[in-house]
C-alpha cells in the first residue's frame, strides 16, 4: 500500500501534475477528483449484457423447445449446482448437490438459464486481467469445460481451443457458433474436442480458462490431475473461475495452494489466504459480485420480470514466468500486487470509511479511512466498491485479524486481542455489525446468568449469605 501523500511511482507533485495534463493550467486552480491508482485498481465493469449475436442464436434454438420442459430442467440444474430446492421456493427440503451429465436437455437448460450468469463473471475477469496486463498479447486459449462456448464469447481475436467431455454441450456451442456466422458476426479459429492431449500430443496455449468446471469434477484426484495438465499447458496465464459459495471458494483455494506448492516466501499474495483457512468455523470466504442484465428467455425461464441479477463468483489467476520487482519507483503494474483487496462492501460512514480488505501481508485488515486524511484518499475510498485494490494505506495502524493460526471458541468470543506490540485492542470481527455485537453479548450473559446460582436462592430464603473479603461484603455464589 501506499502513503496516503504519496504516488507509488515515486513522482514530484510537479511530475504527477505533468503526467495527468495539468500542465500550462497553473493560472488557475487544479482539482484532482481521485488518484488514478484507484482507477487503475478498479473492478467493476458496470451491467453485462451478453452479446447480441449469442442472444439470438441461443433465442433460435429455445424457439424450438417445450418451454415447460426447458424450466423444468433449469431447475434440476439450479438444484444440482447450488444444492438447493426449487427457484424462489420457499419451506422446501434442500437437495444435495450432486453431479449431472449434459446431454441434449441439460445442455439447452444451462443456455436458457445459466450461460448468462456465467458469461458475466468471465468477462468481470477478463476485462480485469486486460486492465493489470496491458502488454499481456496472447494467440492461443484453451477453455477447459467450455460448455456452449461461454468464455469464447467475449474474445474474437485468438485461436481457440474448447474442451467438454459433453458431446451435447460441444453440438450446442457449435450451433451457436453456426448462428452467429449466418448473422455476419463469426468468431473464427475454434476447435472443439470432447478430452486434452496428454504428452508428445500436448500443446501449450498462452492463456488456459476454467470456468465454473473444477467444482463439477467428481473426485479431489480428478481435480488435482486435471489442474495439473492445465497448468502445464499453459505458457504464461492459468484462470479459475467458479461459483461464489464456500464450496466454490473452497475447491479454488485448494487448486490455489496446489500450483503454488506453499512456498509462502516467494511473494506477497503468495501466503496461505487467510479466508481459506478460517473457511471451517467463520462465515466468510472471499467471493465477489457481478450484475448481469436477464435476456428475455433468463427471465422467462426464471418467471421473473427483474431484467438483472448478481452473479456470485470466485476467482484465481495464476502466471508463469518472471515476478515483479518491488520498489520505490516501481510502475502501477508491479505496485498494485502490494495493493490490498477490498473484500466485502465498504462501510461508508459520516466523515469516514471503514473497509475490509485482503492484506499483501496474508491477513485480513479492517482499515479506517477518515475525512483528515487527505481529499484525494477520502474520495477514493468514498468510490471503492467490493473487489477493488485500495492503494492508501490508512491513517492509523489497521486492526488485523489473525485468521492463520487456530483460534478456540474462547478466543473468537473475546473482545480483545493483541497487536504486534503486545498492547491489548479491541478486535471487532469483520462482517459483524453494532447489533450482531450487542445481540451476542447478551447472550453471552444471559449464559453466564443461568451457571451461577447464590446460596440464598438455594436456600428458599430472601436473605443473602455475605463473606468478608478485603472490608468489603460479597455475595457469594455456588459455580454449576
Amino acid at each position: 500500500m501506499i502513503p496516503h501523500d504519496d504516488r507509488v511511482t515515486g513522482q514530484t507533485r510537479e511530475q504527477y501534475d505533468a503526467n495527468t495534463g495539468a500542465e500550462g493550467l497553473d493560472d488557475r486552480p487544479h482539482h484532482q477528483r481521485g488518484s488514478k491508482e484507484m482507477d487503475y485498481g478498479r473492478k467493476r465493469i458496470g451491467q453485462v449484457e451478453m452479446p447480441r449475436a449469442v442472444q439470438d442464436a441461443i433465442r433460435a434454438i429455445l424457439d424450438e423447445q417445450d418451454k415447460s420442459l426447458v424450466r423444468t430442467d433449469a431447475l434440476r440444474l439450479y438444484g444440482s449446482l447450488s444444492g438447493s430446492g426449487d427457484v424462489g421456493s420457499k419451506g422446501d427440503k434442500p437437495v444435495l448437490a450432486h453431479i449431472l451429465e449434459y446431454g441434449y436437455r441439460e445442455s439447452t437448460a444451462y443456455i436458457a438459464a445459466i450461460a448468462p450468469t456465467t458469461y458475466s463473471a468471465i468477462k468481470n475477469v477478463l476485462e480485469e486481467v486486460n486492465r493489470r496486463i496491458p502488454d499481456l498479447q496472447p494467440k492461443t486459449c484453451l477453455d477447459f469445460g467450455t460448455g456452449p462456448g461461454t468464455a469464447i464469447w467475449y474474445e474474437r481475436q485468438l485461436r481457440y481451443t474448447g474442451i467438454d467431455a459433453s458431446m451435447s454441450m460441444l453440438e450446442t456451442a457449435e450451433e451457436i457458433l453456426g448462428s452467429m456466422a449466418t448473422a455476419g458476426v463469426a468468431i473464427p479459429n475454434v476447435t472443439f474436442k470432447p478430452f486434452l492431449s496428454h504428452g508428445s500430443q500436448s500443446t501449450k496455449h498462452d492463456v488456459v480458462i476454467s470456468a465454473f468446471t473444477l467444482s463439477e469434477l467428481t473426485t479431489p484426484a480428478l481435480r488435482k490431475s486435471t489442474l495439473e495438465h492445465l497448468w502445464d499447458s499453459t505458457n504464461d496465464l492459468l484462470i479459475l473461475i467458479d461459483r461464489g459459495t464456500p464450496s466454490g471458494f473452497k475447491t479454488l483455494a485448494e487448486a490455489r495452494e496446489q500450483i503454488l506448492g506453499l512456498d509462502l516466501d516467494r511473494c506477497p499474495h503468495d501466503k496461505v489466504c487467510p479466508m481459506y483457512t478460517s473457511l471451517a468455523r467463520d462465515s466468510q470466504w472471499c467471493h465477489f459480485s457481478q450484475k448481469v442484465q436477464r435476456p428475455d428467455f433468463l427471465r422467462k425461464t426464471k418467471h421473473s420480470k427483474e431484467n438483472f441479477e448478481d452473479s456470485k463468483y470466485t476467482y484465481v489467476v495464476l502466471r508463469k514466468g518472471a515476478r515483479p520487482v518491488f520498489t520505490p519507483t516501481s510502475d502501477m503494474f508491479a505496485a498494485s500486487h502490494l495493493w490490498s483487496r477490498i473484500v466485502v462492501p465498504p462501510l461508508k460512514k459520516d466523515g469516514h470509511v471503514v473497509i475490509d480488505t485482503c492484506a499483501a501481508n496474508g491477513y485480513l485488515e479492517r482499515i479506517i479511512i477518515p475525512k483528515s486524511q487527505g481529499r484525494i484518499p477520502y474520495r477514493d475510498a468514498r468510490k471503492a466498491m467490493w473487489g477493488d485494490l485500495f492503494p492508501h494505506a490508512p491513517k492509523n495502524k489497521p486492526v488485523r485479524k489473525d485468521t492463520v493460526k487456530n483460534m478456540t471458541d474462547a478466543d473468537r468470543e473475546g473482545d480483545e486481542a493483541a497487536d504486534e506490540d503486545g498492547k491489548s485492542i479491541k478486535r471487532r470481527p469483520l462482517g459483524v455489525g453494532s447489533e450482531a455485537l450487542q445481540k451476542r453479548a447478551k447472550q453471552k450473559e444471559k449464559k453466564q446468568s443461568r451457571q451461577k446460582v447464590s446460596l440464598d436462592q438455594i436456600d428458599g430464603t430472601k436473605s443473602s449469605r455475605k463473606g468478608k473479603k478485603g472490608g468489603k461484603d460479597e455475595d457469594v455464589f455456588l459455580e454449576l
